[in-house]
């Protein structure tokens, strides 16, 4: 049962994220935002779910499945209570001086926000190159703890595999990532946003250097890109990393070439363009075909036949989300449908 603790804790950001979207768009005409704001604690209840079978199938022993749990639940808990300390440190000095819970609060850090985007045009161009550089730590994250754990291997007692560590390090560092911005969310959102000034240095910044106008109000998509990728730990390494890959590589290549050099806009979707759309499609075929060689799946092995047929299909889902997706964020469907596409190519073949 040492897994309760965090599948409560999710659960409770899927119901505060439920709470946040009803607040902030009642009366509205629903729209891409409350269907993120929903998907998003959809996805947090899933993952919520899913946490006690994360290390089946992995060959560990149950005992080391304990003391996986048994870990991130000390991690992740210890984060919890570094973040209240800095969070009751800034509740005492808002109540010693009450000037500094309007010098923090949310309206005043909008107006800062907007300040820098008006008198500094390329402020965008920036703020979207940074925002695509973040996506890449996921990946980065799964490279390491597979290297890690694979250098690991020698020594490891019995009873834990390589596959089983470096599944821990991805799901700790995920969902310890989840936890620590989702409690910046809360505070950022909750009752209109009264709780802002509560929030970390670090908080803001982040919110600072990645908020997109339409986020103002809504959940940035930081969280979800992390979240999308746990249903798929269950799949062979090769669809985990390769969703990994399309979620992050390919998303960044079509927003930063799109944003730099894109001219044309698309018919069919007027923030898309044709050269963004190119370099996504593109990447994300070479992101499946290079895995699919590098890390090959029982049953199908190396066939270049069949990773072709990967590779084409998940390039083909990434161009339709670039082009027909209209009421939910792409960093929601690239890892769902790219993944969901994987996994069925995998189980009609092998």
């Amino acid at each position: 049962m040492y897994w309760l603790p965090i599948s409560i804790l999710f659960t409770i950001f899927a119901i505060f994220s439920f709470k946040i979207a009803f607040e902030h768009h009642a009366g509205r005409q629903p729209g891409k935002t409350i269907i993120n704001d929903i998907s998003l604690g959809l996805i947090f209840q899933w993952c919520a779910i899913l946490f006690p079978f994360m290390y089946l199938n992995r060959e560990t022993s149950q005992a080391w499945q304990d003391f996986f749990f048994l870990i991130s639940d000390l991690v992740i808990f210890s984060f919890i209570g570094f973040l209240m300390v800095f969070i009751i440190s800034e509740h005492v000095k808002a109540r010693k001086d009450p000037a500094r819970k309007t010098r923090r609060g949310y309206e005043a850090f909008l107006e800062k926000r907007n300040n820098m985007f008006r008198d500094d045009p390329d402020m965008k161009i920036r703020m979207d190159t940074n925002r695509k550089f973040l996506h890449l730590i996921p990946v980065g994250v799964i490279w390491l703890a597979a290297i890690i754990a694979l250098l690991m291997r020698p020594i490891l007692p019995i009873g834990l595999t390589s596959e089983g560590l470096g599944l821990f390090l991805i799901v700790l560092v995920g969902y310890a990532f989840c936890t620590m911005f989702m409690i910046a969310e809360i505070l950022r959102l909750l009752q209109g946003s009264r709780f802002f000034h509560l929030d970390p240095e670090w908080a803001h910044r982040w919110f600072l250097s990645s908020l997109k106008d339409s986020e103002q109000h809504s959940f940035i998509s930081s969280i979800p890109i992390v979240l999308c990728l746990m249903p798929f730990v269950f799949a062979p390494a090769m669809i985990f990393i390769t969703v990994a890959n399309v979620a992050s590589l390919s998303d960044a290549a079509a927003s930063l070439f799109g944003k730099r050099y894109g001219k044309k806009k698309l018919r069919l979707n007027k923030d898309k363009t044709w050269i963004g759309l190119i370099a996504g499609g593109l990447v994300s075929f070479f992101s499946v075909f290079i895995t699919g060689i590098i890390v090959p799946m029982e049953g199908i092995g190396r066939n270049l036949p069949v990773i072709l047929i990967m590779s084409v299909g998940a390039s083909g889902v990434f161009i339709c989300i670039d082009v027909f997706a209209r009421h939910i964020g792409d960093n929601f469907l690239n890892p769902l449908l790219c993944g969901a596409y994987l996994i069925l190519v995998y189980a009609f073949i092998a």
